[in-house]
């Protein structure tokens, strides 16, 4: 009876390792794919969010695709761990527009060189694209 609790303990153990390997492997993968500019278009505004390698990033919304009026401009940290995608926002323009002080925390579906997926904390899934980097040297709010 012991002999096979100890066994049925060591499975357990080795699957458990096995998965926490598989997730750091996954999050190691997510922290490079992720790096650059993605964009997105909704229907009644246009964003996109730089994420840069040392773990910054910068986001801008405007009023359309054609990116004529800029309405927000955001800039903070990120971090992936455990296959979520963590924002914090450290300063925002208009400075009144509201957001958290804690981290925005996103469930990452997958992220390929090209496209990125994940569902935010009110359930709602976004699909966006990467994009060159040079498309974004738009100048800030006025």
């Amino acid at each position: 009876m012991k002999l096979k609790s100890v066994l049925f303990l060591m499975i357990i153990g080795v699957r458990l390792f096995t998965t926490l390997v598989h997730a750091d492997q996954d999050d190691s993968k997510f922290r490079i794919n992720i790096v650059g500019t993605w964009e997105e278009d909704q229907i009644d505004s246009y964003g996109h969010a730089i994420f840069y390698s040392d773990g910054r990033y910068e986001g801008k919304i405007f009023d359309s695709f054609k990116k004529e009026k800029l309405l927000v401009f955001a800039k903070g940290t990120w971090w992936i761990k455990d296959g979520k995608l963590y924002n914090l926002i450290e300063s925002i323009v208009p400075s009144e527009f509201p957001f958290k002080k804690e981290p925005y925390i996103d469930v990452i579906v997958d992220i390929s060189d090209q496209s990125l997926i994940f569902i935010d904390e009110d359930g709602v899934k976004y699909n966006k694209t990467k994009v060159p980097d040079e498309l974004f040297d738009l100048p800030l709010i006025q």
